[in-house]
């Protein structure tokens, strides 16, 4: 009935505790079959680590769905593994240590690492410092990508982060820094900026990759969302109408002719006395209190948004740590001139003359008496 190869379903309920047995599949897989006792009975083997074990017929079926990848396979030797996982463990083993990457502070010695997570405690014992002053997310098996000895291999089973994102920008930043005075690069400059550019095509299976723009390194200034980025990036070009310091919902709009842009601040701000205070300096300085806009909202990628982000620090005074997005708003909020938003109001104001309404009671009585009449 079945093929020593073929993928099959397994009737294999469990029963896990606070679950309903109803909810829990019953049908697990696919799994491959790798040998045929008889025709009612068959080994099934389920992963790799797990001992094949049969199972009656009865408890299987056919798995007609689209085909799987089976198998990884090591292309430096003939190694066969199921998952990538196991094939990423293979390659930063001893065997081949094709998954190395450096520490981009410790400038004495290059500092090597089999895995990132290795980097990762060793940058967080040794260089704290450095690491407060970057995001969470700098060290990511991604982003560890702009740090990789060997980037061929490394994107071959790791899709590196956007080259334009926050993360590889401040990453980037601190290997440029490295190259300079570090005694020992493995290459020259322009190699690792050679490597970081291809790093935006990713060389793995695309069943396995997940989504992640992508911007090559020859991405034009056309694609920004606006045409005057010569004036945009000038902070006294830019007014703040709008500042909220409540928790969770911590941001800031600004204007620029008729654009609105939002930026959202990271809530670990409020554990910071001297940013809290010089945001809130601004938001004292905005007349007449100022007030959100509303309209749809564009979340700003790639190069547009490192763009802004350098904006944002400059127009806030605030580390670029604290900036988690920016979005550009399309609002009727500027129907009226920015000049005439933030004027004083007028010492003198004009009030329009209005007719009263007891004067021209009285022109009626005049011009008709005899509508008063006694009943």
């Amino acid at each position: 009935m079945f093929k020593v190869g073929q993928l099959v379903w397994l009737n294999d309920p469990t029963r896990k505790i606070g679950v309903c047995s109803k909810l829990s599949a019953k049908w697990k897989g696919p799994y491959i079959i790798t040998k045929c006792m008889d025709d009612t009975t068959y080994i099934v083997k389920k992963t790799a680590k797990q001992m094949a074990k049969a199972y009656h017929v009865n408890r299987l079926m056919s798995y007609e769905g689209q085909k799987l990848p089976m198998e990884k396979e090591c292309w430096i030797c003939p190694e066969k593994f199921d998952t990538t996982k196991q094939l990423k463990s293979h390659l930063a083993s001893s065997v081949h240590s094709k998954m190395e990457v450096v520490c981009p502070f410790c400038l004495d010695r290059p500092t090597k690492y089999k895995r990132v997570w290795e980097l990762k405690d060793h940058c967080n014992r040794f260089h704290k410092p450095a690491m407060q002053d970057m995001r969470p997310d700098v060290l990511s098996e991604g982003n560890a990508y702009y740090l990789a000895v060997h980037p061929a291999c490394y994107r071959k089973v790791v899709r590196p982060t956007a080259f334009y994102s926050p993360s590889a920008r401040d990453l980037k930043k601190a290997m440029q820094a490295w190259l300079k005075k570090s005694k020992d690069t493995y290459r020259t400059p322009e190699e690792w900026e050679q490597g970081w550019k291809e790093g935006t095509k990713f060389d793995g299976p695309p069943g396995e990759e997940l989504f992640q723009p992508v911007y090559s390194g020859d991405e034009t200034r056309a694609a920004s969302s606006s045409s005057i980025d010569m004036e945009i990036t000038r902070p006294e070009a830019w007014r703040i109408t709008y500042v909220a310091l409540v928790p969770q919902s911590i941001m800031v709009e600004a204007i620029f002719r008729r654009e609105t842009y939002r930026f959202a601040i990271a809530d670990t701000l409020l554990a910071d006395v001297k940013y809290v205070s010089a945001l809130t300096r601004r938001m004292l300085a905005i007349p007449q209190g100022g007030r959100q806009s509303a309209g749809r909202k564009h979340k700003l990628l790639g190069k547009t948004f490192s763009d802004r982000v350098t904006l944002a620090v400059k127009l806030l005074g605030l580390p670029e740590k604290y900036i988690k997005s920016i979005h550009r708003l399309e609002t009727d909020f500027y129907a009226v001139p920015t000049t005439e938003l933030f004027d004083p109001p007028s010492k003198t104001p004009v009030i329009s003359k209005k007719k009263s309404s007891v004067k021209s009671t009285d022109d009626e009585i005049t011009r008709n008496p005899h509508h008063l009449t006694c009943h």
